[in-house]
């Protein structure tokens, strides 16, 4: 009898304990404790929501004014696809920075999902595995006729590497007045005729000749132009290294002080020269009301060299899909349209240069002096990108004045001695 009210007493006793105990409070949420942590055995938390999709980051070296036009298509197309857009301008106006920022971009892993690059530099970057391939759809290769030539040198081990914007020839410039007697110079114009013509400009215009110097291209183009070079992949080629060359080059010595570098007047906008060598869309769209009549279109002249841009996936992106989603709009025949009258960066589609619109261009360009242009800027890609902007310095240096072409040959020649010491295999 004892034993059983000692078990009853023992009941009461827990019993008591379990209803005062303050850590049943019935005033919290039973499922949850002070730091939201599951107390219910039961619970199961809600499924995460999905992650935010990121913006798609672009990557661009341009001026300021090309840059605003970029900036402000890309959000156009991305508020098409769905996405938001992060567009970083390096603004590196040299070519051997721009190479660099980019490199170290990728070397950081801190590269873009996209980057614009030269078509000179996708095969090196995507050598070195900082580019994503592009493989199935084909993008805008099928939507109509792009220039063979500007697809091709994206391509490298089978693959496609980026996907071509705009191109851009450099072109022999020469105001032409209603009353000049004498025509405009030409490829087998002579050195004479050259010192002539440029003394007589320097009369009325101090420096009538310009070039910019911190181009290594233009500065082939010219060479090229003045018949130095047969076309711009000989400017470092070992086997056109030779006395005649260097001949040329001191010739060449006498006509540096006409260079001017500045190619408008900063106050009124006008040009600031009578003559040189230019992108085309360096004439665009501001004078191309004067293409015209600084443009000669004779074919022989106009075919000097092209430079070109193409959108690159970076191996790191995590948005492939969206990016080539945006590749394919930005790249369509009516976007690289848009992107040539606002910027003067001529479109990659050949069947375009038929439209009215276009007429004054192909007056100043005709189109087979173009297509010659691409043939020889882009056979086999031999112009090491590498190359060009070790060499850029050494360039500004002897066009500027201030080594000797002596020195600037010399130099040229150690430069190549290197690049074929690095690629004997060791």
């Amino acid at each position: 009898m004892k034993r059983r009210n000692h078990w009853i007493l023992f009941v009461i006793l827990l019993l008591s304990l379990t209803i005062l105990s303050p850590s049943l409070d019935i005033s919290r949420d039973p499922v949850t404790d002070e730091n939201d942590q599951s107390t219910d055995p039961l619970y199961r938390p809600a499924p995460p929501d999905p992650q935010e999709q990121q913006p798609l980051k672009i990557a661009v070296s341009m001026q300021e004014q090309e840059f605003a036009v970029f900036q402000r298509l890309a959000v156009e197309i991305g508020n098409r696809i769905g996405s938001d857009i992060e567009v970083h301008n390096m603004e590196e106006t040299d070519a051997s920075e721009e190479y660099e920022a980019i490199r170290k971009s990728f070397v950081l892993g801190d590269s873009a999902d996209i980057t614009l690059l030269n078509n000179r530099y996708v095969r090196l970057f995507a050598m070195q595995g900082y580019l994503r391939p592009i493989t199935g759809n084909d993008l805008n290769g099928m939507a109509a006729d792009p220039f063979p030539q500007v697809m091709t040198v994206n391509e490298w081990n089978g693959y496609r590497w980026a996907v071509p914007l705009d191109i851009d020839p450099y072109l022999y410039a020469e105001a032409r007045s209603d009353n000049a007697t004498s025509p405009p110079l030409q490829s087998m114009s002579t050195d004479e005729d050259w010192m002539n013509r440029m003394t007589t400009w320097a009369e009325t215009d101090d420096k009538p000749f310009f070039l910019d110097v911190e181009d290594p291209l233009a500065f082939a183009s010219w060479l090229e132009f003045r018949g130095i070079i047969r076309q711009t992949e000989e400017l470092f080629n070992a086997a056109e290294q030779n006395e005649q060359l260097q001949s040329r080059m001191q010739e060449l010595e006498i006509l540096l002080p006409y260079i001017e570098t500045d190619f408008k007047d900063s106050a009124s906008g006008q040009l600031n020269w009578t003559s040189g060598i230019v992108k085309l869309s360096d004439m665009l769209p501001e004078y191309r009301g004067e293409l015209t009549e600084y443009i000669n279109n004779d074919v022989e002249t106009q075919a000097l060299t092209v430079t070109g841009r193409s959108f690159a996936l970076s191996s790191r992106t995590g948005q492939t899909e969206l990016a080539t989603e945006w590749i394919k709009a930005m790249t369509s025949p009516e976007s690289v349209q848009d992107w040539f009258e606002e910027t003067g960066n001529l479109p990659i589609y050949r069947s375009l240069y038929d439209e009215l619109e276009m007429r004054d261009i192909t007056r100043a360009v005709p189109v087979q002096a173009l297509e010659q242009s691409l043939e020889a800027a882009y056979r086999d890609n031999s112009l090491d990108g590498d190359m060009l902007n070790r060499a850029q310095p050494l360039i500004t240096q002897f066009l500027r004045g201030d080594i000797s072409a002596e020195a600037y040959y010399s130099r040229v020649q150690s430069f190549i001695s290197e690049q074929e010491g690095e690629a004997v295999p060791k």
